[in-house]
């Protein structure tokens, strides 16, 4: 088995895993043996994975999605699925247009996420040998007052989502391994006083416990 020695080598593994479902850490991908989970083994997997982490979060600076930049942060899973982030609102002012909007969105700060992780019925056996664990996230819109009083909704994606004309496909989905999550978070767009900027864009989160 390959150890993960740093958050990069799991962003590596959470883009294969998002396009070809395949991880980087199965050093035998030939043996496509899966096992069905009992709640006592979904139950199992949920402690292992709860906790709060600190790392940075990846992304990219513009709709052009040929730069990218990163931002420290912090988000908590629980034992019974909660999903919880805080989110930095200057990772998005490079998708709205005009200086006082950004201004004006970016002055929320840190916003709170709240979302949902789900496992599936079953998973691959090496995966399981490796408690190496793959769970799906449903992040639930925001709505916030910023400081000039105007309101800003915050819409996610929760199937898969492609990158402009680019052939990358993102899932919004979370990996654990050895007390390490690297996760996407997929936003569709953002709504400022009847305004819509199409955002779609992944923003790519690792950290550990």
């Amino acid at each position: 088995m390959k150890n993960l020695k740093n958050y990069l080598m799991l962003f590596a593994c959470l883009l294969v895993a998002s396009m070809t479902l395949t991880s980087c850490m199965n050093d035998d991908d030939n043996t496509e043996n899966y096992k069905v989970l009992t709640q006592a083994e979904k139950s199992q997997v949920m402690m292992a994975v709860s906790g709060t982490y600190t790392g940075k979060m990846k992304y990219y600076s513009n709709s052009t999605y040929n730069s990218a930049d990163s931002v420290s942060t912090s988000w908590r899973i629980t034992s019974d699925s909660t999903f919880v982030m805080q989110f930095p609102m200057e990772a998005v002012e490079g998708f709205i247009d005009g200086q006082d909007n950004k201004s004006d969105i970016a002055s929320l700060g840190m916003v709170t996420l709240r979302g949902k992780t789900y496992l599936g019925n079953y998973m691959l056996e090496s995966y399981w040998t490796q408690s190496y664990y793959q769970l799906g996230l449903e992040i639930e819109s925001v709505k916030a007052t910023t400081a000039s009083g105007k309101t800003v909704t915050i819409e996610f994606s929760n199937t898969a989502m492609q990158l402009g004309s680019y052939s990358q496909v993102y899932y919004p989905m979370i990996e654990y391994y050895n007390n390490q999550t690297a996760a996407y978070i997929l936003i569709k767009n953002i709504d400022y006083e009847g305004m819509t900027y199409p955002i779609n864009a992944p923003f790519m989160l690792g950290g550990k416990k």
